[in-house]
């Protein structure tokens, strides 16, 4: 229906994540990088933020979590009626050793890419809302699967062995309030 603007759509994210990387390769030569996610509020937009997170703060947002979920896990725990709450307050959140959410992200947003095509689907036929079961609109599906692909070519033509990449290196995309999608992980720890 709209394949040619799509595939335009998915050739300009694709340059922007290469310009992306080259740029902060450029500007954080040093800086060890433990995730790379591309990230779409709404595809009505058309705006895909390119986010990218250190080792160091991926570690510093771990801690922070496991020392307030330990300090929430506590309070839940205490008390005659505490077994009503056990099931919830024991399991969320889990204790994570990586994150990946991009929110929270050292770079969040470190570069942007304007993807008109998007907007213009969009705004076509009604399609910028999920159906009400929750499924995608066609173009949320498409955009969801645009970023899949330009991530999973972003690894076949080998486009982070400029960065310092960490073990493990996670790669994905983030898509409305769905929470990432890691896409691969790359250089697992031996």
């Amino acid at each position: 229906m709209y394949e040619d603007e799509l595939k335009q759509a998915e050739e300009k994210l694709y340059k922007a994540a290469i310009r992306a990387i080259k740029a902060f390769c450029k500007e954080e030569p040093t800086t060890e990088v433990r995730c790379f996610f591309l990230d779409s509020d709404d595809v009505a937009y058309g705006r895909v933020g390119i986010s990218i997170d250190s080792v160091s703060n991926n570690s510093d947002v771990c801690l922070d979590s496991f020392k307030s979920t330990k300090k929430s896990r506590r309070a839940t725990c205490k008390g005659k009626r505490a077994w009503e709450l056990a099931k919830h307050g024991l399991n969320c959140p889990s204790l994570e050793i990586y994150n990946t959410d991009s929110g929270d992200f050292d770079f969040g947003e470190f570069a942007e890419v304007d993807l008109s095509e998007w907007r213009k689907i969009a705004k076509k036929n009604g399609v910028e809302k999920s159906d009400e079961d929750g499924d995608d609109s066609y173009i949320e599906g498409n955009a969801r699967i645009s970023m899949w692909r330009t991530i999973e070519r972003l690894v076949k033509e080998r486009a982070f062995d400029s960065m310092k990449t960490s073990s493990p290196f996670f790669v994905g995309f983030s898509f409305h309030d769905d929470g990432p999608t890691t896409v691969d992980i790359l250089k697992w720890p031996k």
